[in-house]
């Protein structure tokens, strides 16, 4: 398997930033390109480089092994913003003191501010952000002019202005922090870029890559439906023509209701379209598998097998890979961790035969959503909700059998439905149903019954990278509760109320 990517940023002005593990080092570049700034994740600045911004890392500053910036970054004269790790780094090299916290902070902090300085401008007296450190500055570099301290009295901002100098000890990239835009707008504004970030330049930059790539070769589409394979489809049937894209949609017998029969109405146009029913394969392939992240490694071997069957004499392979499934599989460097395998990134067979064609897999949902409405694409997949690649087999505890699939398809349907017909659908990220393992005891008609646990999860988020639960109206959650526990083994329905962090959206 062969990848090859690129924002094809090092050809003009950018916000460098350098990647030392952390899982939100490219929601940092989207960020900054939110604000305008064009943003590539790196670690060797260009000619083009504006500035640098030192990302978070699961290291400790003062281990042995702690990648830690070239000081030599520091007399380039190019602003710098240092988050988290970078922040501790930055008053590590400059002469300021790190060590272990006596009061490790994770997750929401009241931060106080005592300054704004520049990075901190617009900024109320006092805002929650989001920590996760358990090392401290105990004293900031010298010149460096102290900007908030957190409820624990624990510094957690800093600026050198003559130096062109930032640093922050939470993290402005998540959607948790309170105004943790405005701290990026500030940082954009102070460095000054001429050019700007714009989705229309990346479609025109991508389309040249995809076509240079491929040349006049076929693409084989890994069509899955949703939002990200779907504007793909669209987009590479722009940019290479009709005859020289094939989508492929295996169903898997793990999808959602008439799946395979919305496929057929959406994609009808496209003169390739094949579909292979793979049900009994999958399900035969998953017998008695429990774990998830083995679950994911079977699905995307089998995913390649069934392509290959088909895909004889095609070289390339398209899939809408995005970056959360990229830093979730621990795709993007050696030093960050793996939450879960994507079937399209971490679960695939390191020899495939296939050279990947993803032109979205540095990119974010909602960016991919806007790109699909430059180029036309039906609002039905637009707007449709995220469904997890491996479908089903994800969102059922344990064992996966053609049983417990059926019932979570009609559970799954239900609750579409009735979030559809409430409004709730569209304001949410994510709505949907997880069959766990556990049983429980319930009264139906007068009778104990021991029968099957519904948790409902409901999230809202902007990107996928963080997500705060949705809070569901009770009228709602009544009507849920009411038509899913007339099934007749289905006795309780819970509510998952974990934001990302701690919690990953998909469950298992």
């Amino acid at each position: 398997m062969t990848y090859n990517s690129d924002l094809t940023g090092h050809s003009r002005e950018h916000v460098l930033v350098l990647d030392y593990g952390s899982q939100y080092t490219f929601l940092i570049a989207r960020r900054l390109r939110e604000n305008g700034a064009f943003s590539i994740v790196g670690d060797v600045p260009s000619p083009k480089t504006r500035a640098v911004v030192i990302s978070g890392s699961p290291e400790s500053v003062n281990s042995p092994n702690a990648p830690m910036p070239d000081p030599n970054f520091l007399n380039t004269g190019l602003p710098i913003l240092g988050i988290c790790y970078g922040f501790q780094a930055l008053s590590k090299l400059l002469g300021g003191s790190v060590e272990p916290s006596e009061h490790p902070e994770f997750g929401p902090t009241t931060v106080k501010v005592i300054e704004q300085g520049i990075i901190l401008n617009g900024f109320p007296s006092k805002f929650t952000a989001w920590m996760s450190h358990s090392d401290e500055v105990k004293s900031p570099p010298p010149d460096a002019k102290v900007l908030a301290v957190s409820e624990n009295g624990q510094i957690a901002a800093w600026e050198i202005p003559q130096r062109k100098l930032f640093a922050v000890q939470f993290h402005p990239e998540v959607s948790h922090t309170e105004h943790g835009g405005q701290l990026f707008k500030n940082f954009v504004e102070f460095v000054g870029l001429d050019e700007k970030w714009d989705l229309r330049r990346f479609i025109a930059e991508k389309r040249d890559w995809v076509r240079s790539m491929v040349g006049g070769n076929p693409v084989l589409l890994a069509l899955s439906g949703g939002v990200d394979s779907g504007v793909l489809a669209y987009f590479l049937r722009e940019a290479l023509g009709e005859d020289l894209v094939f989508p492929v949609f295996v169903d898997t017998g793990l999808l959602k209701k008439g799946e395979a029969q919305r496929i057929k109405r959406l994609f009808s146009d496209f003169r390739n379209l094949k579909i292979i029913d793979a049900a009994s394969e999958f399900l035969n392939a998953l017998r008695g598998k429990e774990n998830p992240s083995e679950k994911r490694k079977i699905i995307g071997s089998l995913f390649i097998e069934v392509f290959s069957r088909y895909a004889r004499g095609f070289h390339f392979l398209g899939q809408g890979t995005l970056y959360p499934d990229v830093v979730e599989s621990g795709a993007t460097t050696s030093k960050t961790s793996v939450i879960k395998l994507h079937h399209n990134v971490g679960g695939l067979p390191e020899k495939m035969g296939f050279e990947l064609v993803e032109p979205f897999r540095e990119l974010f949902k909602d960016e991919v959503r806007e790109i699909g409405r430059l180029l036309g694409v039906p609002e039905e997949i637009i707007s449709r909700q995220p469904f997890p690649g491996p479908g089903f087999a994800v969102r059922i505890e344990g064992e996966v059998t053609p049983e417990k699939v059926e019932l979570l398809r009609e559970v799954d349907w239900i609750v579409e439905r009735l979030a559809r017909d409430s409004g709730v659908y569209e304001e949410t990220w994510q709505i949907f149903p997880i069959l766990p393992s556990c049983m429980s005891t319930g009264v139906k008609g007068d009778v104990g019954v021991f029968g099957k646990v519904i948790v409902l999860r409901a999230v809202s988020s902007f990107d996928g990278m963080t997500a705060r639960p949705y809070e569901l109206p009770d009228e709602f959650v009544q009507k849920v509760v009411q038509e899913l526990t007339a099934i007749p083994n289905i006795v309780r329905v819970l509510v998952d109320v974990t934001p990302k962090p701690p919690g990953t959206i998909e469950f298992f």
